[in-house]
């Protein structure tokens, strides 16, 4: 069924910086509340690789003074952050011994471009939360925070769980198999993950220089707006970075499309994995839609698609294992050489590419007659942890994934148990704005004629 989930506890990002600029609040203030809430939800420091306390108190003050003085105020000035611990490095997160953060760190030690970006915007990065990706060594679940026999998502749970629970209203992350959308499903919670090439992924651990995306978890569509906003900006060390104007994600969720959109749904063959809750939501919502969703089958060559995405992210995470100083960084790209396919075969990561390549210049003409593509983001509610839906349910995001295309998942439907299930809303690469502009007029519809008698 359709029932859209509250923003959660917590003060939103967006709310939190006015009232920060207006001075009815002081940064100082929300950086100890965030801290008290994290120590006496997170027992044991399940979902931090480290916090940075003291340095994060310092930050707010600073944050604190310039407004004091008059000094110009960022879009997030004194909003708390966390970043996932593949930013590493200097990301702002460190253990109470001062020890690194994060055990898959940058090597080079350098700052993350998401971080630079996140405190030129005034924000306080107050730690690093826990990346789950088995690919790096790191197989242990993200519980969920509403039900502990489920899992929160991988590799992004606690980042989503962080976000659901109010210990942060955002949280960074970089990936590349989809855990970003699968755990704002899971944790009914709004995740974005800008087009590839808008943020900056330098710093951050090298999973798939090819696939890898950096991608937000917010409670709000404006708040994950403004921090994509803020993290966006061109940067040499990352070859995917952009060299040209960016889509102002702001100016999107505030703007009315100039008509109706249109949507298209793909019949796409991971559907049969849908469960009988997330089918009929999503139907549900298709139907609420009504005229403005147009559906076909999706070409049989889709079917390739999830393999030529496993192929490429496993063969370029087994060279980033074997050579880990070469790999360091998310600089250009380099594509792995026979040796380095970590089994794959001689011939399938040349393949996967094209394949990659193929799917990418189809969207480029889909986008042409459709403002957006929804899709389901999961099967369903979140399944137990290491089960098979764990990890299979980011089969639902892989082909957007693999293109680098702009992908919101909102949390729009329930399941049997009223655990939260999320609808994805794809768009075109480089109108990211078009894509907030069409999904915040969803949500308004949705809201409209929920009201209506």
């Amino acid at each position: 069924m359709i029932a859209p989930a509250p923003a959660g506890p917590g003060t939103t990002a967006v709310e939190a910086a006015e009232r920060i600029r207006d001075g009815r609040l002081t940064s100082e203030e929300l950086i100890a509340a965030c801290l008290d809430h994290i120590e006496h939800t997170d027992a044991g420091g399940r979902g931090w690789a480290g916090l940075d306390r003291d340095g994060a108190l310092d930050r707010a003050r600073e944050m604190d003074a310039l407004r004091r003085h008059g000094r110009p105020l960022g879009a997030l000035h004194g909003v708390p952050i966390a970043i996932d611990e593949r930013f590493g490095g200097d990301g702002g997160g460190s253990t109470d011994d001062g020890r690194n953060a994060s055990p898959v760190a940058d090597p080079s030690g350098g700052r993350a471009a998401v971080v630079e970006c996140a405190r030129e915007a005034g924000a306080v990065v107050i730690g690093a939360v826990r990346t789950v990706e088995a690919l790096l060594g790191q197989p242990d679940p993200a519980l969920h925070p509403r039900d502990e026999q489920r899992t929160a998502g991988v590799p992004c749970g606690h980042a989503a769980a962080a976000v659901s629970t109010g210990q942060v209203p955002l949280t960074v992350t970089c990936e590349a198999q989809g855990g970003v959308i699968a755990s704002a499903s899971y944790c009914g919670v709004f995740g974005f993950r800008p087009a590839r090439g808008v943020i900056s992924r330098r710093g951050a651990v090298p999973l798939s220089p090819t696939i890898d995306q950096v991608g937000i978890l917010g409670r709000t569509l404006a708040d994950v707006a403004h921090l994509a906003d803020a993290l966006g900006g061109y940067d040499a060390a990352d070859t995917a970075s952009w060299l040209r104007p960016r889509p102002r994600m702001r100016e999107g969720v505030m703007a009315t499309p100039p008509m109706e959109p249109d949507f298209l749904r793909l019949d796409m063959p991971c559907d049969d994995r849908l469960s009988t809750a997330g089918r009929a939501g999503f139907e549900e919502l298709c139907e609420h839609l009504g005229a403005r969703v147009t559906r076909f089958p999706a070409p049989a060559w889709f079917g390739r698609l999830p393999a030529a995405h496993r192929i490429i992210v496993e063969s370029e995470a087994a060279a980033w294992r074997r050579g880990r100083p070469e790999h360091a960084g998310a600089g250009p790209a380099r594509r792995a050489g026979p040796a380095d396919r970590g089994g794959a075969g001689e011939d399938r990561y040349p393949a996967a590419l094209a394949t990659m390549e193929r799917a990418q210049r189809y969207f480029s003409e889909l986008f042409h007659d459709y403002d957006a593509v929804i899709a389901p983001a999961a099967s369903g509610e979140a399944p137990a942890p290491r089960s098979e839906g764990e990890k299979g349910d980011r089969v639902f995001s892989s082909i957007w994934t693999l293109c680098g295309l702009p992908v919101l998942c909102v949390p729009l439907l329930e399941g049997e148990s009223g655990m939260p299930i999320g609808v994805q809303v794809i768009g075109d690469p480089g109108r990211d704005d078009r894509l907030l502009r069409t999904t915040r007029w969803m949500l308004e519809r949705i809201a409209r004629d929920a009201e209506s008698p």
